[in-house]
């Protein structure tokens, strides 16, 4: 009934809206219960209400930076030269002869703009300029490239641009199909320079021969951006055309009617800033790219996965990088060899040779640059770690060193695994081992588990539902070397002992599931508490709140009992601290 009213409304809105407006508000305060949501008398009438159902997501950013930074180089054998291709097309029709509002020929105000854009840009920009109607009185392909891309060769566009005067049609679209045949093969940033007085004569209907001119241009995935500059557009045509040109390029678009030379200036100023692309990879490795941008222009808002940086350098340079849910991630660029370089690989390559070179802490200092940068650099950290292993023999931090590696993802995990078991080995046998506590070992409670099954027909039900949750357990997570207690339904708190190459997210994972599968099978919530040679890593606590445990960082106090429920001031045995100061054992 709403549904109707509100279309009602909308239909005869325009002639009787006064009326309508009133009878509206006393169908809706007679329809809508006393819980129903009051919408506004107008947003009801245009039909303009909307709900919002679903939260926000969580969402990941990239922050592309260049350091005013010179690294030192120390591979060069590859310079990654920054490269921008920029290609200006030329309007010389017939109409480009006639003057503007300074009286001024528009020919003249568009050569001028093209001296300021060479003499702007910077110098390692490689020219092409492609001029339409400047050659026949009467052809629509009449477009040709005078200049082709060279290093350095703005003089030489200045010099062939005294001989373009205003002849023929106006080809726009055709030039900018050319255009894309100019960019095949290139690489470094790529950009285009419309300067037109924006009156096609040639494409009859400008906005089906801008949308077809820039399917075919993106058909040809050369990736340059479009930026437009219109001399004097006096039509409505006219500048529609220019519009499209520069909205489905994705560039900007000034006119010497509205903009000074101080705006035109400040373009080529943001045209020279360097360029890239990201793309997205697939698991069957496959790419696409998802945006084109230059520097300044960050944070990208990207969803979390794997990505592709790809540099506009000659030969391309490209980097790989993992978002995770809500990251926030920067990569820098720095100058390296007359050159380029990603921040993380410079800093990383210095740091080996330093590294080579015996130079220890200088090593060190550049592998802290990148986790500065990146807390999440994986190559970063294992090269600190193994530094800290083999060169300073501090294993217990090397160990530490290790787990974050692992549970930051990194691809060596097997290998990193065996080399926190070496360390592992080699500080327990340097250290006295003081004490243990009495413990049950996983391998007596499998055999009294057996011998107990024989018996299960002489079992209560609440004593089988014990001896089935203790199996589940027992069998069920490979990581637990043995339990701190033998009667999991009586104790308050119960300890577990795991594999020394558990790492603390893991113990925490399987401290919050052991916890819930107690209180699933047993009904009981005793704390959880995880040791790993036979230091406590993490415990885990049932949250009264949700009904759930959650994972607390040893020492965290508890939580004060609910109203008819019993303290919870058991400890699980305790166990002996290896003294500091052991001496490491010999290099592996």
């Amino acid at each position: 009934m709403t549904y109707l009213v509100s279309l009602t409304c909308e239909v005869f809105m325009t002639m009787v809206y006064r009326v309508l407006k009133i009878f509206c508000w006393l169908v809706m305060v007679l329809s809508f219960t006393p819980t129903s949501p009051v919408f506004a008398i107008d947003a009801f009438l245009k039909s303009e209400i909307s709900t919002k159902l679903t939260p926000e997501p969580e969402i990941s950013q990239v922050n592309i930076v260049r350091f005013n930074e010179k690294v030192q180089p120390v591979a060069t054998n590859i310079t990654y030269e920054e490269v921008l291709n920029v290609e200006i097309i030329l309007d010389a029709s017939q109409t480009m002869s006639e003057l503007d509002l300074q009286g001024r020929t528009k020919m003249e105000v568009a050569k001028s703009i093209v001296t300021t854009l060479v003499e702007n840009l910077p110098k390692h920009t490689r020219f092409a300029l492609r001029v339409n109607g400047g050659q026949y009185a009467n052809n629509c392909l009449d477009s040709a490239l005078l200049v082709a891309f060279e290093r350095g060769n703005g003089a030489k566009v200045l010099e062939k641009l005294k001989e373009v005067q205003p002849k023929g049609l106006t080809p726009l679209f055709y030039s900018l199909r050319e255009s894309a045949k100019d960019f095949q093969n290139l690489s470094g940033g790529r950009v285009v320079f419309v300067l037109s007085d924006g009156q096609e004569t040639c494409d009859t209907g400008f906005t089906d021969a801008c949308a077809v001119t820039f399917e075919r241009v993106e058909q040809a995935r050369t990736g340059q951006i479009v930026n437009v500059i219109g001399i004097n557009p006096v039509s409505p045509d006219a500048s529609r055309g220019l519009e499209c040109i520069a909205v489905r390029g994705h560039g900007n678009l000034l006119s010497t009617n509205t903009h000074t030379q101080e705006d035109i200036v400040r373009l080529a100023q943001k045209t020279g800033r360097l360029r890239y692309s990201i793309h997205q990879v697939f698991e069957d490795l496959t790419d696409i790219r998802v945006l084109d941008a230059a520097i300044g222009d960050s944070p990208h808002v990207l969803n979390p996965g794997i990505y592709r940086l790809e540099i506009s350098t000659i030969p391309p340079l490209s980097t790989y990088f993992t978002l995770d849910r809500s990251h926030n991630l920067t990569l820098g660029v720095v100058s390296s060899d007359g050159g380029l370089d990603t921040y993380d690989r410079a800093h990383l390559a210095l740091g080996n040779w330093h590294l080579e070179n015996g130079r220890t802490q200088e090593a060190l200092a550049e592998y802290s640059k990148v986790l500065k940068l990146d807390p999440r650099n994986t190559d970063a950290y294992l090269n600190i770690a193994i530094v800290t292993d083999d060169i300073l023999k501090d294993k217990t931090r090397a160990i530490e060193l290790y787990r974050r590696y692992l549970e930051l993802g990194g691809s060596r995990q097997a290998e990193v695994r065996q080399w926190i078991r070496e360390d592992l080995e080699a500080v327990q046998a340097t250290t006295p081992k003081p004490p243990r506590a009495p413990e049950v070992r996983k391998e007596e409670v499998m055999a009294r588990l057996q011998k107990e099954a024989t018996e299960r027909s002489g079992l209560s039900p609440e004593e089988q539902k014990v001896l089935n949750v203790r199996a589940q357990l027992t069998s069920g997570h490979p990581q637990i070397v043995s339990f701190r207690n033998e009667d999991l339904d009586k104790a308050s708190v119960i300890g577990i002992n795991v594999l020394a190459t558990v790492t603390d997210t893991e113990a925490a994972n399987l401290a919050i599931q052991v916890g819930n599968e107690i209180q699933r099978g047993l009904g009981k919530t005793p704390g959880i508490v995880i040791f790993r040679n036979n230091s406590q890593v993490v415990e885990a606590r049932f949250n009264e709140a949700d009904r759930a445990y959650r994972a607390v960082s040893p020492g965290t106090p508890a939580q004060p009992p609910a109203p008819g429920q019993p303290p919870s001031g058991e400890q699980p045995p305790a166990a002996g601290q290896p003294p500091a100061g052991g001496q490491p054992s010999p290099p592996r």
